[in-house]
């Protein structure tokens, strides 16, 4: 059912099953593609452990760690592993340049605020990086960070919370995967909020939230309780985040917000 000479596929398809069986069935048997981006990420902290043991005192699990682990397979990237280094510039110095050859980008945590402990822009500066923006007027993820390295590898330095870490991924590391994928930019969805919902106004809001279908089968989302960047209870009973502009402060129930699935490409 392919005319002669019609186009099988455009440029920015994924090939999926259904483009396999397409392309099986006319006898193509060799196509251009583009390769998946290779990325590795960097946890920072001295605080951090994956000891299964009682922790000690000013020590916590790395949450981090293994959430990039999965959710870098899950995003269609080249996952080279996830590492992890002390609130060292040298220790980071050194792993990015041992990462940085077999690599496209690189995602860090932790170390991008204002603290005594926050190293990573002076660390990559160091290197001769190129930061080309540090803090976003986002909630939570504020000092999120994009650089430069030398020879071009992509760094993402993402806040330490975990829920900035999730937010950082979703909506700037997987739009740079997109662009470098050849995939057109992500549209969100459209739903009307269930319950009102308040945020400060300045910075655009991402929350975490439920979405489901009404009895007449349009989309709608609650935002749950406990939108704090450390809570991640919420995050593990939501399917999607509402997006809030930075003007919004007050938005009542049935406002139609934009909302993101937490994985892109699902249907909810």
């Amino acid at each position: 059912d392919f005319a002669l000479g019609s186009l099988l596929l455009d440029a920015g398809q994924v090939i999926g099953a259904n483009q396999v069986m397409g392309l099986a069935a006319t006898g193509t048997t060799t196509i251009s593609v583009r390769g998946l981006p290779r990325i590795a990420a960097v946890t920072t902290g001295n605080e951090l452990s994956d000891e299964q043991t009682e922790l000690p005192p000013g020590m916590i699990y790395d949450a981090n760690g293994p959430y990039l682990q999965t959710a870098l397979d899950e995003y269609g990237a080249t996952n080279c592993g996830v590492f992890r280094t002390g609130d060292s510039a040298d220790e980071l110095i050194a792993r990015i340049e041992a990462l940085q050859p077999s690599v496209d980008m690189i995602v860090t945590t932790g170390g991008v605020s204002a603290g005594r402990m926050d190293f990573v822009p002076a660390a990559l500066e160091q290197m001769g990086a190129d930061i080309l923006f540090h803090r976003v007027a986002i909630r939570p993820g504020k000092p999120l960070l994009f650089a430069l390295l030398p020879g071009g590898t992509r760094v993402f330095g993402l806040p330490g919370n975990p829920i900035a870490v999730a937010v950082g991924l979703r909506f700037f590391v997987v739009p740079a995967l997109r662009r470098m994928l050849g995939l057109p930019e992500e549209r969100y969805l459209s739903a009307k909020l269930t319950e009102p919902m308040r945020k400060k106004p300045g910075l655009r809001f991402f929350g975490k939230a439920s979405a489901s279908t009404d009895d007449s089968g349009n989309l709608v989302a609650r935002v749950l309780p406990g939108q704090e960047s450390f809570k991640i209870s919420p995050l593990m009973q939501s399917n999607c985040w509402v997006i809030a502009s930075e003007e919004a402060e007050e938005l009542p129930a049935g406002t139609t917000v934009r909302i993101a699935p937490t994985k892109p490409g699902t249907l909810i």
